[in-house]
């Protein structure tokens, strides 16, 4: 992965979440949890599958994506409202 594609992950995630707003079966995949600062990865085979090659193309693995939000700063958070464990962005 180039610097390019390192500065524009958030961007493409954020996209991918607007998208799965919109879109029930993407939703089923990825998507923004109800307090709206977090998301989750419902199923992590078929983001692998599904999302990544299209909107994530340069990382050949779950665990390149993963790596990526640890070093933006992205941290596991448990929401309680909706039982749902998520990535919550750093700061927020």
């Amino acid at each position: 992965m180039d610097n390019n594609d390192f500065a524009r992950f958030p961007i493409k995630l954020h996209r991918v979440l607007e998208m799965a707003s919109n879109d029930t079966q993407l939703s089923d995949v990825i998507a923004w949890l109800p307090c709206g600062t977090a998301f989750v990865i419902n199923d992590q085979l078929a983001f692998s599958h599904i999302v990544m090659p299209v909107h994530f193309a340069s990382m050949h693995s779950f665990k390149s994506f993963r790596r990526q939000l640890n070093l933006y700063g992205f941290k596991k958070e448990f929401n309680k409202d909706s039982g749902k464990r998520g990535m919550l962005a750093g700061g927020i």
